[in-house]
């Protein structure tokens, strides 16, 4: 590998964004394995998908709630949709795609080579209360795999803890005076070790009013 190559991979950063996959509209372009890697994921999270191919690899008969179309490319299939996945060989074709996308501000993944497009696949998983996704900074799907069990299990003495103050959270906000307070002193290290003490409620009291403190948990 070269220091050019290198020094690119490095200076390749991402951004996470969190999406409500019900109100998201995916667009596929492809019927190979590829595209039902892609068609899968979102499927998985709850995504509107759509598949443009002219033929479809076996697997796409395992997919509810999809709708694939058979046919050529055309630019209308691209408006109406959130995120596009490009899962084809042919090269103009995909730089036609690409070059439409830019034009309407799409976010699209280029699935033959992520660093033509403007976003890439997180390893994604979760927990009762927590979700979590993560990539590493080569694009290498196959070590965020590695390390994501890992993670997930040094997450999991958090989870009920989260859940719990994720109520408490919920009737802060009905202090406006205390709200910021309350939210800031239930989410540290510091009451998670109290609340593992089943003295949640006790800790409180130290600091808040009795009366709002038994509003809180009640």
């Amino acid at each position: 590998m070269s220091k050019d190559n290198r020094e690119d991979i490095h200076e390749l950063e991402f951004m996470f964004l969190s999406l409500i996959p019900k109100k998201i509209k995916v667009g596929i372009i492809g019927g190979g394995r590829a595209a039902a890697i892609k068609t899968a994921s979102f499927l998985e999270r709850g995504c509107n998908v759509e598949v443009l191919a002219k033929d479809f690899v076996d697997s796409f008969e395992n997919f509810n709630e999809v709708e694939l179309i058979v046919g050529s490319y055309q630019s209308d299939f691209i408006k109406d949709k959130h995120i596009i996945v490009i899962a084809i060989d042919d090269e103009k074709v995909v730089k036609e795609i690409i070059s439409q996308c830019e034009e309407q501000a799409k976010i699209f993944i280029n699935a033959g080579n992520y660093r033509h497009g403007n976003a890439a696949m997180s390893i994604q998983d979760s927990l009762g209360n927590i979700n979590f996704a993560l990539n590493t900074k080569g694009g290498n799907p196959k070590a965020s795999l590695m390390i994501k069990e890992e993670i997930k299990n040094n997450l999991k003495e958090y989870d009920e803890f989260i859940g719990f103050i994720n109520k408490l959270r919920s009737k802060a906000k009905e202090f406006n005076e205390y709200k910021q307070e309350i939210i800031s002193f239930i989410a540290t290290e510091d009451y998670k070790f109290m609340w593992e003490k089943r003295k949640e409620k006790e800790c409180l009291l130290l600091f808040f009013e009795e009366e709002l403190v038994h509003r809180l948990f009640n």
